[in-house]
């Protein structure tokens, strides 16, 4: 049985690389697939402690350092399989551990939840670093359309492909043919960390333009205080008069989150965010039926089938938003009909047990390339 060290995040925080790094632990195909050991590649023990310095951090980070190098001489893996993090603080923060571990013989195959190799590639010190990094390893990436971001370091023939994918709780399928699913107002959703460029404000400027066309909805807005916080999202609905219209529900979490998605009509995400990749929520929203409307970032044009199982619109254009969604509230049959093909999508694509296999198929390739 091939060994196979995993270095990946692990909650808490809450995010998409930590989410799939404790699907991967708990796995059972993966497991008995292979000989593995896990280690923790966070330092951050919540959102607001990432990118920000301190003593307790620092120790978390000799510790993995220590750990990384300790482990991979006594399991001796023969592939070490690791989150990297793919530019800023998160990168320098994990460059140390990738050189010990080749320093020692590692085999490194690198899976990015993130992007923005290629917004540093011409920097002369960057493209130094990345290519010390990339040398002799392999890149699993979570579509094709991310392979532009490290094609200038890595090469196609070493470079793989495996999407996400979330455990299925039998939500059923599909809006209700009703003015919203428990016959009142129509709800749509968002739901991610209160973040400028995930495009909250976007949408509020979106809601906005419904309420002057007398659209009659209701914005859910679900998520942790980021950059924005509570109270300054609180000013913006009011500014625009959004008090009756957009509604603040704070983070959720386990069964309540789970409720958010069920009581929704419609989900939406236009992000702008530099590093956004593949959107856990927008598959969350897919599994529980929803039509998605969402912004052509990452490899969110691979998840959306636009005019299928929702729509695509363009980065901070509130117009298309606006007009998308206005389109799904006046329309209840198209909303159903996109709700049954997102979860149909989610069902073929984006199923843990669809992930489980890919991961597994593509870690046996790299093995092989040996």
């Amino acid at each position: 049985m091939k060994k196979v060290l995993f270095i990946l995040h692990h909650p808490p925080p809450m995010h998409g690389a930590a989410i799939m790094g404790q699907y991967i632990m708990e796995s059972a195909l993966v497991n008995e697939t292979f000989d593995t050991k896990h280690i923790n590649l966070s330092t951050s023990h919540s959102i607001a402690q990432i990118r920000k310095f301190n003593i307790r951090k620092w120790g978390r980070w000799i510790s993995l350092l220590w750990k990384s190098c300790a482990t991979y001489i006594k399991f001796k893996p023969d592939v070490v399989y690791m989150t990297l993090t793919a530019e800023g603080s998160g990168f320098y923060k994990d460059f140390p551990v990738v050189m010990c571990l080749k320093i020692l013989g590692a085999k490194i195959c690198y899976h990015f939840h993130n992007k923005g190799v290629h917004r540093r590639e011409n920097n002369q010190l960057h493209a130094f670093l990345y290519r010390l990094v990339f040398r002799n390893s392999s890149v699993i990436l979570l579509s094709p359309l991310l392979y532009y971001d490290v094609q200038k370091f890595i090469p196609r023939d070493r470079t793989y492909f495996c999407a996400n994918g979330i455990p299925d709780i039998n939500t059923g399928t599909g809006s209700k043919l009703s003015e919203g699913k428990d016959g009142n107002k129509l709800k749509i959703l968002f739901l991610s960390n209160l973040i400028k460029t995930k495009g909250i404000y976007v949408l509020l400027e979106a809601c906005s333009s419904l309420r002057e066309k007398s659209q009659d909805f209701i914005c859910t807005i679900v998520g942790k205080e980021g950059d924005i916080s509570k109270a300054q999202l609180l000013a913006q609905i009011k500014a625009q008069q959004l008090e009756e219209y957009v509604y603040y529900a704070g983070p959720k979490y386990g069964p309540d989150k789970i409720q958010a998605y069920r009581e929704a009509d419609i989900f939406t995400f236009p992000t702008y965010y530099p590093n956004e990749c593949q959107p856990l929520v927008i598959i969350e929203a897919m599994q529980f039926g929803l039509p998605v409307v969402a912004t052509r970032e990452g490899s969110i044009p691979e998840m959306i089938a636009d005019g299928e199982t929702g729509f695509l619109v363009k980065r901070e254009n509130r117009e298309e938003l606006s007009e998308k969604l206005e389109i799904l509230i006046q329309d209840a049959q198209l909303r159903q009909k996109m709700g049954v093909k997102a979860r149909e999508r989610y069902l073929q694509k984006y199923a843990i047990s669809k992930f489980e296999t890919r991961l597994v198929s593509v870690i046996n390739e790299i093995l092989e390339t040996e």
